[in-house]
């Protein structure tokens, strides 16, 4: 008996578990492959702060909490900066390229 209250409970907190997605790498031009700073990053589904990346172009994003059995929530985030293409992604990681306009 105790051991189907130990599996009840030990199933209900693997399903309840809460956890999310993150992404991080570096930004770069398209063409130059150069890092690219001062890029404008942020998760479109929480309520996260806009972030910008380093003088090395180095991101990390995270999207919202929620339960991770089987996966975790999808997410898209959005990279911006003057002379770019905006571009979103979903469930960002590594690094990732813009396009000059």
């Amino acid at each position: 008996m105790k051991a189907i209250i130990l599996l009840s409970i030990m199933t209900f907190l693997l399903i309840s578990c809460d956890g999310n997605r993150s992404g991080s790498g570096i930004i770069r031009d398209k063409v130059t492959s150069q890092p690219i700073d001062k890029v404008k990053y942020f998760s479109l589904n929480d309520d996260q702060s806009v972030s910008f990346t380093d003088v090395k172009g180095e991101y990390y994003v995270y999207g919202p909490i929620g339960g991770c059995t089987p996966n975790c929530i999808d997410f898209d985030a959005e990279y911006s900066k003057e002379g770019y293409k905006t571009l979103i992604i979903r469930n960002p990681d590594g690094d990732i390229f813009l396009e000059k306009e």
